[in-house]
């Protein structure tokens, strides 16, 4: 090999290594503009309504979470979440602080105060719930007139439970607290939400002594992200939640999602 061919030879390899770099560098920076400009968005989740949401560690767990955190990243959106109580979400999208907050249950306060997209996160089927050794089995709303039923400060249950103007309805904090309170016997009747009851009673029931039994069916409640009608980034987001809703049912991730949590479920075994 003559002086020449040697370098020609150097001149090819100097060539190229400069050609991958300028690849490289490239792709370097195509990612990270795309990261630059990928899409985020602030969602409040209640802190404190585990299966559907909670704090766990420091961050937003439950079956709420995981469908809407898979429905925006269906659309190439990156939700993140804030944590806090559900009155006090309600109190920021009216005031339009804050975007969205789940879980919203539709009835029409909700539908007056705040906007509603076309999907729902769930539906779920609410009860009136007593103790097991509770001598009636089945009650009708009517006859629970009088009767003092313990709910969730700033929680909805549909328009029948809630403009009969018969039943007496008690405020607490929690369902874990109005489920402490039927069983010291402070309280004879409580709302929950069925998945709501599986978990609580699973976690709860032999702590706190007692079995439950459902009497009297408020109806199949649909939960919502309900987002601010004040808000200017609403309306997109609600535009983009849809989309994503329709994604996940048409691949079938949201039913495998609402089953995974349902075998967790299974008296409790739900704790993360």
């Amino acid at each position: 090999m003559t002086v020449q061919d040697v370098a020609v030879l150097n001149t090819l390899g100097t060539a190229y290594f400069k050609g991958v770099g300028r690849l490289i560098r490239a792709l370097v920076l195509l990612f990270a503009s795309g990261l630059a400009t990928a899409e985020t968005l602030t969602l409040v989740a209640e802190n404190d309504w585990y299966p559907y949401a909670a704090e766990r560690n420091g961050e937003a767990r439950g079956i709420s979470v995981d469908i809407v955190r898979a429905a925006y990243a269906a659309v190439g959106v990156d939700v993140q979440f804030k944590l806090m109580s559900y009155a006090r979400c309600m109190e920021l999208l009216d005031l339009g602080e804050e975007v969205g907050c789940f879980n919203t249950p539709d009835d029409d306060a909700i539908r007056l105060a705040q906007l509603l997209p076309e999907h729902a996160l769930d539906i779920n089927p609410a009860f009136i719930y007593t103790r097991a050794d509770n001598v009636a089995d089945t009650l009708s709303l009517a006859e629970l007139g009088g009767k003092v039923v313990g709910i969730v400060n700033g929680y909805r249950y549909g328009n029948a439970f809630m403009q009969d103007p018969h039943i007496l309805r008690e405020y607490s904090a929690s369902d874990l607290q109005n489920l402490k309170k039927l069983s010291a016997g402070r309280l004879d009747y409580i709302v929950l939400y069925e998945r709501v009851a599986r978990y609580l009673i699973g976690q709860h029931g032999e702590e706190l002594g007692i079995k439950i039994k459902p009497v009297t069916p408020i109806g199949e409640i649909a939960i919502f992200v309900s987002f601010s009608q004040h808000h200017p980034r609403s309306a997109d987001a609600i535009k983009q939640f849809d989309q994503g809703m329709k994604k996940l049912q048409e691949s079938g991730r949201y039913a495998a999602i609402l089953h995974d949590w349902d075998r967790k479920l299974v008296f409790g075994v739900a704790t993360q």
